[in-house]
């Protein structure tokens, strides 16, 4: 048990991090040891800055702190794990900078190690949405666990969909476990631990600062077998989700966009880069098979299951193509739910789109 609270005290401790702390280490044969006889100079020699020096000499103070943690996670059923224990996610370990400790509510289980993390914009529009559903629904019903951030747009459709698809997922947040950000996905967290897990590295208490985004982002990708992006501006914190991925040598999909739609510009620029062009679930599958997938997967898919408002486009559409002004009149439903039901339609191979906005149903 001393060990554990000295390594969680040094998990407190800011600017230590896997990478240092290994470096500190080389010279000592303990934590203690390292505690006691660390001298400026040697800190010096290992670009240890002065103010996390001074931490690590008041090494008490930070004990006391874990402790107090140790308390609140205890009463909280919030699980502490470590690198050296056995249900520490294999994937973790094997990132450049792993944590130093992860909170669980939740369970992860060995099954999670075939996991697909799925994210994008904040504000998706119909079209990303729909594809976000959809590949999510896929994803799941073949026995992937999805693995997002809990924002706003994306994340939460891929947090929701995997859900109602029987499947697991499991959010990484960039905050303590007791301060879940945005407030309106408390209730979705509730139902994302008892069927996957919620992770962080930060402690309790952290709130959701901007600095910790990149470093739950790394996570995110660390988690995972391979990581889509389905609708991202260019400027968006799914590409850095992307380029961590591409560091940590996993695969990188996204999936393509209108042209003129700044929310798929993000996307475009990575598929420029090699990201794989992302259409359907087989166009992941081809890349990650077959070093993460069963020998004999039956790959199921929701092409063939119209929902009953799907139905009820698909028998106002005939052979003849169907303007969408017309198509709308004859509906009767909002614009944005007609754009996404199509769009949906479109990738399931029920109907075709023709230049100038009309619609076919496909034989």
């Amino acid at each position: 048990m001393e060990d554990k609270i000295s390594q969680l005290a040094l998990s407190l401790i800011p600017g230590i991090g896997a990478v240092r702390l290994k470096k500190l280490l080389s010279h000592f044969t303990s934590i203690v040891e390292m505690q006691k006889e660390l001298t400026f100079k040697l800190a010096k020699s290992l670009s240890l800055p002065e103010k996390t020096f001074k931490n690590l000499k008041n090494f008490s103070f930070f004990k006391e702190k874990a402790m107090s943690v140790l308390e609140y996670c205890k009463k909280e059923g919030i699980k502490i794990i470590f690198p050296q224990e056995p249900s520490f996610p294999s994937l973790l370990k094997k990132i450049y900078d792993p944590p130093l400790v992860i909170y669980i509510k939740g369970e992860y289980l060995d099954k999670d190690t075939q996991a697909i993390a799925i994210v994008g914009t904040r504000s998706p529009d119909p079209y990303g949405q729909t594809v976000t559903a959809i590949f999510t629904r896929e994803l799941a019903m073949n026995g992937f666990t999805i693995i997002s951030g809990l924002a706003r747009g994306i994340d939460t459709i891929a947090h929701k969909e995997a859900l109602k698809a029987g499947g697991r997922t499991i959010a990484v947040i960039g905050s303590g476990l007791d301060y879940i950000y945005p407030p309106e996905n408390k209730e979705l967290t509730k139902s994302i631990v008892e069927s996957g897990a919620v992770i962080s590295e930060f402690p309790p208490g952290t709130p959701p600062m901007r600095e910790n985004f990149p470093r739950r982002n790394r996570l995110i990708s660390g988690l995972s077998r391979g990581v889509l992006i389905t609708q991202a501006p260019r400027r968006s914190g799914a590409l850095i989700t992307a380029l961590l991925a591409l560091e940590q040598g996993k695969e990188v999909f996204a999936v393509p966009g209108p042209i003129k739609n700044f929310r798929s510009c993000g996307t475009h620029y990575l598929i420029k880069q090699g990201a794989k062009l992302s259409e359907t679930l087989e166009d992941l599958l081809e890349e990650l098979a077959p070093h993460t997938l069963p020998k004999q997967l039956e790959i199921k898919s929701s092409a063939e299951m119209p929902t009953q408002l799907e139905k009820q486009v698909l028998e106002v559409l005939g052979t003849q193509p169907l303007h969408f002004e017309e198509l709308l009149s004859l509906v009767s439903m909002e614009t944005a739910k007609l754009c996404s039901l199509l769009v949906s339609l479109e990738l399931k191979g029920l109907v075709k789109r023709f230049p100038g906005n009309y619609y076919i149903k496909q034989l």
